[in-house]
């Protein structure tokens, strides 16, 4: 089985603010927990984003935000 690891921390660094130093130095069993915490327990690793999570993504980071690229 292929672990996704910059997937895993991306989501882990959005969603609890871990920066990647700790990440790096983050348990299996720490990382799961943290999965858990977020997808309820016993998420696979398939990555699928649910729409609760899409809409949490969405209103903490609007379009037209002062990040956003003007591409018109």
């Amino acid at each position: 089985m292929s672990i996704p690891y910059l997937r895993l921390m991306g989501t882990v660094a959005v969603a609890f603010g871990i920066p990647p130093h700790a990440f790096w130095r983050m348990t299996p069993r720490e990382l799961k927990a943290l999965m858990d915490a977020l997808h309820g327990p016993g998420c696979g690793a398939e990555g699928r984003m649910r729409r609760e999570d899409l809409e949490r993504l969405m209103e903490r980071y609007p379009d037209g935000g002062k990040n956003a690229r003007d591409d018109g």
